[in-house]
């Protein structure tokens, strides 16, 4: 069973989106901000990070950078999520989205080959 951590500061979002991806068969660690989501990234190892983009404490582009610098956490595929408009090199989802948005990016980030 894959693992997705989901980052997201909006506690009502994190736990639909957490529901929702262990209805379709995930496990998933939650976290309510950046800090917070790199320590249990570092902990759970996961297949996929699903982060939104602002948050107190660590914003979503520092932990995806720091995630990056470290050797265990580097490959992870990120899937960062945003209810502003935004060039990302991510995957993204713009807020708010559906549920078949969500499992359609889930599943190419989790399928792409890394690099």
């Amino acid at each position: 069973m894959k693992t997705i951590l989901v980052v997201d500061d909006e506690v009502d979002i994190a736990a639909t989106l957490a529901e929702f991806l262990e209805l379709s068969g995930y496990r998933v660690v939650v976290a309510h901000d950046g800090r917070e989501g790199l320590q249990k990234a570092l902990e759970a190892t996961p297949d996929l990070v699903i982060t939104d983009l602002m948050m107190p404490h660590m914003d979503g582009d520092e932990l995806v950078a720091r995630l990056r610098e470290n050797a265990a956490t580097k490959e992870i595929p990120v899937v960062m999520m945003s209810a502003t408009r935004r060039l990302f090199v991510a995957p993204y989802l713009r807020k708010p989205f559906r549920a078949d948005q969500l499992l359609k990016t889930v599943e190419e980030a989790l399928t792409a080959p890394s690099g």
